[in-house]
């Protein structure tokens, strides 16, 4: 039961620096990075409505990740006994994901997106959802050790 909190708590924490960071990305106009309405308004389909959605799926999806990690991380021998394991094999996870999502985001999403304003999903959104999932990473790594040191 205490691995199932702990995996919810990392996964929630994670999900929402992702987040943060792809609201900078997006707030100071950097690029259009807002995954939270970007996928909320594929369900949708209109950007007003996106937001409670879009939280859902993502953190939903967070959590569910951080679980694959985690489970990841148990099956790596001898990961814990390095005091920054799983925060290497995290950040590492992380920008395996963050490869396969960017090019997922833009080979297929943006190209199908029903609104205009996200089938725009060039290098800058990729390198952006890229970091995203490598802080994803370093995150629930951090978070599983500092877990584990109570």
């Amino acid at each position: 039961m205490e691995i199932i909190v702990t995996s919810i708590i990392t996964g929630l924490l994670s999900t929402g620096a992702m987040s943060i960071f792809l609201w900078f990305v997006t707030g100071f106009n950097i690029v259009n990075a807002d995954m939270i309405r970007a996928i909320g308004s594929l369900i949708t389909r209109d950007e007003k409505n996106a937001l409670l959605p879009g939280l859902f799926i993502h953190f939903n999806a967070g959590t569910i990740f951080t679980c694959v990690y985690i489970l990841i991380f148990h099956l790596v021998p001898n990961l814990s006994k390095f005091s920054v394991g799983y925060i290497v094999c995290g950040s590492l996870l992380g920008i395996v994901h963050g490869v396969i999502v960017s090019l997922f985001l833009t080979i297929l999403v943006a190209e199908h997106h029903p609104l205009e304003k996200y089938k725009k999903a060039g290098f800058g959104v990729a390198v952006s959802h890229f970091l995203a999932h490598l802080i994803f990473g370093f995150c629930v790594g951090l978070v599983y050790t500092l877990s584990q040191l109570t």
